[in-house]
């Protein structure tokens, strides 16, 4: 339990942080509960006045869905590529269909908030050959003719997705038999900035971000699948000692899409899900004899990600008179009700998070199932359909 208390400590640290940067207050000051602090926080910015928008001519005819695997699709199957794993079936696609508006995702598994400004290469690059004829051969020289025609053909291919496209360069010399010529060239896929899909005409802006800011594959593979309790500590630490940088990430985010859209777009950062079932999960190392609380560390860290998120939300929404809105997606989740449980004998029958080993796919593993994004898409919903009728009000 100390170590859960200090992790709240952390927490709240960073936030009094991100205030100090922003010189917006976190937590009240001589808050005995640092974790209901950081709550309050959040719920403070969810139920706080926002800015107004200019009153709607219709209802949104345009929806963009910007993010990480969260808002990509990675468990919702119906997967229109698997790169990015975005899927026509995640929360984005369910909120257009709501609202009879037009989608586009550009949302991409592993985003971090400085790809939402920036081109990501995917993957690692693959190797891909082929022979033309080239006559002369001395016409321009065999290798800058070759080049030529790999990308006159396409070698490398064609993504399905408009934002996606490679890279191609030549991978040492050609081998030339007559006027055949052979080479190689290496083909490094990329997106294109995510912040390049949204423009004054957007209606609406859906974000989930952050998650990979913070580390969350290292917290999954320490919390979730090792359940080391060092391993766990260290982890969320780590994460702790990032949620400022990551705050600072939303808020440049944020600040280009009110940019990019001239304050035009309502915009929503939606938060994630308890990833666990339970605010408490100690487990022991039998090597060591430690217990460590991992469901009250992992609740603890994920309100203080959240109370961080919320604050950006502010500082731009106060800034820049933004109509960002913090969704939290948890009451639609029931809470922890529908997380995962790491509780020897562990029971995930009722979780709407995809287990470590839970699918052939690991790109879904912990993860929303199709209930799962169907819960966000609810929380969503709400809130899109509540901020059109108040805009709507005479």
């Amino acid at each position: 339990m100390a170590g859960h208390t200090l992790l709240i400590r952390a927490i709240a640290a960073a936030s009094l942080v991100l205030a100090g940067l922003t010189g917006v207050s976190s937590a009240p000051s001589g808050a005995s509960d640092a974790s209901a602090g950081s709550a309050s926080v959040a719920a403070a910015a969810r139920v706080s006045n926002y800015p107004s928008r200019p009153k709607p001519t219709g209802p949104p005819a345009k929806v963009v869905q910007l993010g990480d695997s969260y808002a990509a699709g990675n468990g919702a199957g119906a997967y229109v590529e698997r790169n990015c794993w975005r899927s026509s079936a995640n929360y984005g696609a369910q909120v257009a269909q709501s609202l009879g508006a037009k989608f586009l995702n550009v949302a991409c598994s592993g985003a971090r908030t400085a790809d939402l400004l920036h081109p990501r290469a995917l993957g690692a690059p693959e190797s891909k050959s082929a022979t033309y004829d080239i006559r002369p051969v001395a016409y321009l020289g065999a290798q800058t003719r070759w080049a030529a025609l790999a990308r006159a053909a396409n070698l490398c291919g064609v993504p399905n997705q408009a934002d996606m496209y490679y890279v191609q360069s030549v991978v040492g010399p050609v081998s030339v038999n007559g006027a055949s010529v052979t080479g190689t060239v290496s083909c490094q896929l990329w997106t294109r900035a995510q912040i390049d899909a949204v423009n004054p005409s957007t209606d609406v802006v859906l974000v989930t971000i952050g998650g990979n800011d913070v580390g969350f594959s290292s917290i999954v593979a320490a919390c979730i699948l090792m359940k080391s309790p060092s391993g766990c500590s260290g982890a969320l630490d780590q994460g702790v000692a990032t949620l400022p940088a990551m705050a600072a990430g939303v808020s440049a985010a944020l600040t280009a899409i009110h940019e990019r859209t001239q304050g035009r777009a309502q915009v929503y950062l939606v938060g994630y899900p308890f990833l666990l079932n339970t605010s408490t999960a100690v487990v022991t190392d039998p090597a060591t004899g430690r217990s460590y609380d991992i469901g009250a560390a992992m609740e603890a860290f994920q309100l203080g990600g959240e109370a961080a998120q919320a604050d950006a939300v502010t500082v731009v929404n106060a800034q820049l008179g933004a109509h960002v809105r913090y969704v939290d997606v948890k009451p639609a989740w029931d809470g922890h009700a529908h997380g995962l449980d790491i509780v020897a004998p562990e029971d995930n029958s009722d979780s709407w998070i995809i287990p470590v080993f839970g699918t052939a796919n690991p790109s879904e593993w912990v993860h929303p199932a199709p209930a799962g994004w169907r819960a966000t898409a609810t929380a969503t919903k709400t809130a899109v359909r509540w901020d059109a009728m108040l805009t709507a009000a005479p």
